[in-house]
């Protein structure tokens, strides 16, 4: 007996499957494998547009004809399309993203791609995919002309509500740099077909800004500085729940100090140039106090970790050029205790401590306004201009020092101070703070009094 031979679909991958309603009449469905994502789809045919056999095979062939070229395309290197929800998309970047970046940065990510985010939803778009390149410049206009906010007094913390000011281009600039971020994320993961690297970068392309030339402090506004964080260090509590408990007139009662101590970070910050971040987090076992020097002398060194650096490049600063910061080091690892971090003792300082100490230290004990970044630049100034501390090789040392490049040395540091002693051949000596370093060893050291220096200064001199 023959074989009966089967006959050929003329819409191959496409199956038509008829399902009886429960009230009267068929729905057809077109049931194929989706070549991008693999699975098995099932797509309902209408009803007045594939009304009879004919139609439906048309649909059928059509639909068939369509995936095979799809998998050609994808056969020949063209990207899968996948579906992926902004809501998977964002928290799958945050979750492997608390590897690669610091805790800083991803708060400050999450405030702007949530901003994307939001503004994705209600222009309509739901997965990642649907982004295309007008998107993205739609979105930079919408954030140039997004109004700042601030917090309202006497509301509930968090609240805030808008101003008329529109975003200084530095926030906006802020924003679309994690947005761009978190675009070429998803692109290097082929989640964004219609997007590449050149379209991201010119649909988020920052605004310009001035560049605004360095301000180092001056000799003076740095004694003046010590001379604050002192008096902030020797400020003391009237009188404690436990000195009330005792006798008043006993030794050592109203000597409580108020404050942690904030002038070793200050003379710290000044002289090696590190980064706020880079120095609340630096233990005693970074710390070399008898590395030695091209002479083999011992000075002292400070060795940073890739994984402390916002370079993520390791670097070591030498004690060489500031002495006195050794003598301090030295007496506070005396009095450490066996307590692993330099500042904070058994845990890393807070950085929001060390930016509280700073606003007390300009709006209640005298000193210059300051942020510790400006005291990174002072150092970076002072080692590239100094002639005799570098010689010749002072803007390339000086990057070395401060872990930046040196074209960042060449271009904002050089010819921005003058003044400075040729025959200087430390900061100490470069600064003239030489005495005002040799008082706060002494008072780490418990050679000198801090409750004096805490005093109105017209006390002190009718002392």
């Amino acid at each position: 007996m023959a074989r009966t031979r089967r006959k050929r679909s003329s819409h191959p991958g496409v199956v038509l499957l008829a399902r009886r309603l429960p009230v009267s009449g068929t729905a057809w469905r077109a049931r194929f494998r989706d070549p991008d994502t693999g699975r098995t789809i099932y797509r309902t045919l209408d009803p007045q547009a594939c009304s009879t056999a004919d139609t439906r095979k048309e649909f059928a062939v059509f639909l068939s004809r369509t995936l095979a070229n799809r998998r050609t395309a994808i056969a020949c290197g063209a990207p899968t399309i996948t579906s992926t929800p902004f809501v998977s998309a964002v928290a799958s970047y945050f979750a492997t993203g608390e590897a690669r970046l610091r805790p800083a940065t991803l708060l400050t990510y999450r405030e702007s791609v949530a901003l994307f985010t939001d503004w994705a939803k209600r222009n309509g778009l739901r997965d990642v995919e649907a982004i295309a390149p007008a998107h993205l410049s739609e979105f930079r206009e919408t954030m140039i002309a997004r109004r700042a906010t601030k917090s309202v007094p006497g509301r509930a913390v968090g609240t805030k509500v808008s101003r008329t000011v529109p975003l200084r281009p530095a926030s906006v600039n802020h924003h679309l740099r994690a947005v761009s971020a978190f675009l070429n994320w998803a692109r290097r993961l082929g989640k964004t077909p219609r997007l590449n690297r050149d379209t991201i970068a010119e649909g988020l392309a920052r605004l310009a800004m001035p560049a605004p030339q360095p301000t180092p402090l001056t000799t003076q506004q740095v004694r003046d500085l010590i001379a604050a964080a002192m008096r902030h260090d020797g400020t003391t509590w009237a009188l404690t729940r436990a000195e009330h408990a005792a006798d008043a007139m006993a030794e050592g009662v109203h000597r409580t100090p108020r404050y942690r101590a904030v002038a070793p970070l200050v003379v710290f910050s000044l002289l090696t140039g590190c980064r706020i971040g880079e120095a609340i987090r630096l233990r005693w076992s970074d710390v070399d106090l008898n590395a030695p020097d091209a002479d083999r002398n011992p000075v002292g060194e400070v060795r940073l970790d890739a994984t402390a650096t916002k370079t993520h490049t390791a670097r070591r600063v030498g004690l060489e050029v500031a002495p006195r910061l050794r003598a301090l080091l030295a007496t506070m690892k005396l009095r450490a205790r066996g307590e692993p971090f330099v500042f904070g003792g058994a845990a890393a300082l807070p950085q929001w401590d060390a930016d509280n100490a700073r606003d007390r230290l300009v709006a209640q004990f005298g000193a210059p306004a300051f942020t510790f970044q400006r005291l990174r630049q002072t150092a970076g100034t002072f080692l590239t201009n100094a002639p005799g501390i570098f010689g010749a090789a002072s803007a390339f040392l000086s990057a070395k020092q401060l872990g930046h490049s040196v074209t960042i040395a060449e271009r904002h540091y050089v010819g921005l101070v003058r003044g400075i002693p040729r025959d200087a051949r430390t900061l100490d000596d470069a600064m003239q703070i030489a005495d005002a370093l040799d008082a706060v060893v002494a008072i780490t050291r418990g050679e000198a009094s801090l409750v004096a220096l805490a005093k109105p200064r017209a006390a002190r001199a009718a002392v």
